[in-house]
């Protein structure tokens, strides 16, 4: 899962760069994906599922 996540999130932030009418939104998701790929790589993946808005 650690690698899905760290690849979504370079997917994301290469969206961002190409599709400006979508940068903030692709931004979000990119950050979305790095919280989730490091709450994995710090031992809390019960928390990956989790959003806390």
């Amino acid at each position: 899962m650690l690698a899905y996540y760290q690849r979504s999130a370079a997917v994301y932030d290469r969206i961002a760069e190409v599709d400006r009418g979508h940068h903030h939104e692709a931004l979000y998701w990119a950050g979305r994906e790095r919280r989730k790929a490091n709450a994995i790589r710090n031992g809390s993946p019960d928390n990956v599922g989790s959003e806390t808005v």
